[in-house]
């Protein structure tokens, strides 16, 4: 919801005729503005299809290995979203048709790798975290 007022809010704002004593800047405005709306639908696409590709990750590497293999299973469906995520966002938020395809990919992927390695990281991190919560649920369960 948030996401989609900021969008809304920004398209907005482009819109409105500037004030005399901003005209100079119009441009620059305009520009960051219009890139914040970009990067915002960006984000809502590249968040939906990674978050709908771990749930179905997830939800096949458990049918496979039951209750085992948490850690695993976790790790695997994080880690491949994620790298869909990062591809899917990088593309659409920073892809130019000014540029051509082979400077795109170069600098596409400098942003890439060390993003997706740090949420790599992360979901490494975040692991300890799984467990807690599944233990927890289990005890409420019980």
């Amino acid at each position: 919801v948030i996401i989609t007022l900021l969008i809304l809010t920004a398209m907005l704002f482009t819109r409105l005729p500037a004030a005399t004593r901003f005209l100079p800047t119009e441009a620059a405005y305009d520009t960051i503005f219009s890139m914040s709306v970009r990067m915002s639908i960006a984000s809502l696409v590249a968040f939906a299809v990674a978050d709908f590709l771990d749930l179905y990750i997830f939800a096949k590497l458990k049918a496979k290995l039951h209750r085992y293999g948490l850690r695993f299973r976790n790790n695997a469906s994080n880690f491949l979203s994620e790298g869909v995520d990062s591809i899917v966002f990088m593309f659409l938020a920073f892809y130019t048709l000014q540029q051509g395809f082979g400077a795109n990919v170069n600098f596409l992927f400098s942003l890439i790798l060390p993003y997706r390695a740090l949420k790599c990281l992360m979901s490494v991190i975040g692991t300890p975290l799984v467990y807690a919560g599944v233990k927890r649920l289990r005890k409420k369960t019980n």
